[in-house]
């Protein structure tokens, strides 16, 4: 069974640190893509990795585009299982190989984080043992949590069911933040279920904290190559019953209002690959 890695992203040495932890894998992915127009090309630590560039005249890009990033990497992948990470994440050693086991007879899993101190460095943190970090989920997985336990920086599925059901739901570009939760509450909802079954194995470490001690904030993202026109001038209007505001001078929209978003059994927006176009830069 064939399984890439998407890799949403906007910021450089993260990726090339989780990047690297994917390279040292027991089962290492078949590909490795970083979906990016700002990631710049590094030194490949020894997998099959491509920078997978986009663009779109109807999709708003780089203006917190995550959801828009997310579906261009399941959609452009050729291989059966893709896995999500976080860019700021590192991958423990067996992380695609228990991603595959625990996807064993299902089309999908959530799996969970482990938060850690990233000032112990990277080659401390990949082969820490998995108590050492504080569980994102409380109580720790396995176990049933409610839908906003769902976290696409860890989540697994067959490429096409992915598909299939819609992928990320494309009313969250331009908001970074929900898509994954949202996906969750539909997938849930799809099987009668009123729960999400948070798995651990696997898990990906993630920092605890999104500061330096200074105040700075650690790993900033880099300056988004957009399409937006900078200054929006946007108009209101609904869709499906549901508010919202598109720019009526560059593709840039904003839905508001999580409840009516978010619990949904269908998607909003489907996800048209055939409105980006990609080109990949292979490592």
């Amino acid at each position: 069974m064939s399984v890439e890695v998407v890799i949403p992203s906007l910021r450089q040495e993260p990726a090339e640190t989780l990047v690297w932890s994917l390279s040292q894998q027991t089962h290492p992915p078949d590909v490795v893509t970083v979906v990016s127009n700002e990631t710049q090309p590094f030194a490949n630590p020894g997998v099959k990795v491509r920078l997978l560039r986009f663009e779109s005249s109807e999709y708003g890009v780089g203006d917190l585009d995550v959801a828009l990033r997310q579906n261009v990497g399941i959609w452009q992948s050729e291989c059966d299982v893709v896995i999500i990470q976080g860019d700021d994440q590192i991958a423990p050693p067996t992380m695609v190989e228990d991603t595959l086991e625990a996807l064993s007879g299902k089309d999908y899993i959530w799996g969970n984080h482990r938060l850690v101190n990233w000032d112990l460095g990277r080659d401390e943190i990949r082969v820490m043992p998995m108590e050492q970090g504080l569980s994102r989920e409380n109580p720790p997985p396995p176990m049933h949590h409610g839908y906003q336990s769902c976290y696409g920086g860890m989540f697994g599925a067959s490429t096409g069911f992915l598909q299939d059901v819609g992928g990320f739901d494309m009313a969250f570009n331009g908001r970074h933040g929900s898509e994954d939760q949202a996906l969750g509450y539909r997938l849930m909802r799809r099987a009668n279920e009123n729960q999400v079954l948070i798995v651990e194995p696997p898990f990906s470490w993630h920092p605890i904290e999104l500061k330096n001690g200074d105040g700075r904030v650690r790993s900033p993202w880099l300056n988004p190559v957009t399409n937006g026109c900078g200054s929006h001038l946007f108009e209101e209007s609904t869709l499906d019953g549901v508010s919202y505001l598109r720019c009526v001078k560059c593709p840039v929209w904003r839905f508001n209002g999580d409840g009516q978003i978010v619990l949904r059994e269908e998607v909003l927006i489907r996800y048209r690959h055939e409105l980006v176009s990609t080109t990949s830069v292979w490592l």
